[in-house]
């Protein structure tokens, strides 16, 4: 329990900085919409969204890892955020500009793992959480920094699920025997099939 709390404390400094980077760039005297979008303003927000990422992902692995008695560290991780523009161009020259959209997207997430137990069942239930829990991030990050609606591959899952909509594993060797695939047009189940190889 102490190390969560020491964990919390840790994610409120950083919700803290975060904090004061949204209030000085709402302070300032040259906040106009063109500003909003420079690499200063974008890194003040961009930056503590990926540490954040990070920083609650390491909360929920280690209260993983203390209830499937594994011993856990992090390796180093690699992460990228961003904004990427909507800008539509006429003879290499930007005509028309709108607002765009921020991600993020982990490349790299390694932790090291032992089963205080030699239990190899835990490790494996241990790495399914984290990397569920992992992709659901990859949309909350976003929707607790931006305060925007967001989509991570776990979050269309989920979706699917609740609408009842089903959802296929297709591989080459099994793409013929799925009936709903066969039900489509000849073009789209060539790039589907396609697609999973």
């Amino acid at each position: 329990m102490e190390l969560l709390n020491t964990e919390m404390n840790g994610l409120k400094e950083l919700l803290s900085e975060s904090s004061n980077s949204s209030d000085e760039i709402n302070e300032s005297e040259n906040s106009s919409e063109i500003n909003l979008y420079c690499d200063e303003v974008l890194g003040k927000v961009l930056s503590p969204m990926g540490q954040m990422f990070f920083a609650q992902l390491d909360i929920f692995d280690n209260y993983t890892a203390n209830q499937l008695d594994i011993t856990r560290n992090r390796i180093l991780s690699e992460g990228i955020t961003g904004y990427e523009h909507n800008v539509v161009y006429a003879f290499m020259i930007p005509t028309e500009y709108s607002d765009g959209r921020f991600y993020i997207d982990v490349d790299y997430n390694a932790t090291a793992t032992v089963s205080n137990k030699n239990d190899k069942n835990d490790l494996i239930s241990y790495n399914i959480q984290s990397g569920l829990y992992s992709s659901f991030m990859e949309s909350t990050i976003i929707e607790q920094v931006v305060e925007v609606s967001a989509v991570s591959t776990t979050k269309i899952l989920c979706e699917a699920n609740v609408r009842g909509i089903p959802i296929y594993s297709i591989t080459s060797e099994n793409a013929e025997d799925i009936e709903e695939l066969n039900e489509k047009g000849d073009e789209m189940k060539k790039n589907l099939i396609f697609d999973s190889n």
